[in-house]
């Protein structure tokens, strides 16, 4: 069966993450990561987790990029990997997802990182 994900489910699925964390500030001085100790870790990969993907895609996403490094959002590995484990991506849901994430590995708050990203699909 294929999940699919659609600019409406990933903007709810990062609005609940978000929730009580608006301000947060994800630490990627050592790199961004889906999961970490076990858990889903930076925005997109909570997003994702909460959307249904399991914490094994996450981790192949963290294998998934170049150099067997995460891969970004808009890397050819992302939709790929999500793909072999039957899901698939809206490219306005994989476009303001990457934005988000862009912000978010600049180090800005999670709150902000999700206006950038609606903005980014006025553009």
């Amino acid at each position: 069966m294929n999940k699919h994900i659609t600019l409406l489910k990933m903007k709810n699925a990062i609005k609940r993450v978000m929730k009580g964390k608006l301000k947060f500030i994800y630490d990627s001085e050592h790199g961004c990561f889906y999961i970490q100790d076990g858990c889903p870790s930076c925005l997109i990969g909570c997003a994702l987790h909460d959307l249904g993907v399991k914490k094994t895609i996450l981790s192949q996403l963290d294998k998934g990029g170049r150099y067997n490094i995460p891969c970004a959002v808009l890397d050819d590995g992302f939709a790929r990997t999500l793909a072999l484990n039957s899901w698939s991506i809206d490219y306005n849901a994989l476009q303001f997802a990457a934005k988000v994430q862009d912000y978010q590995d600049e180090g800005v708050p999670w709150n902000q990182c999700y206006e950038v990203g609606l903005k980014s699909l006025d553009e």
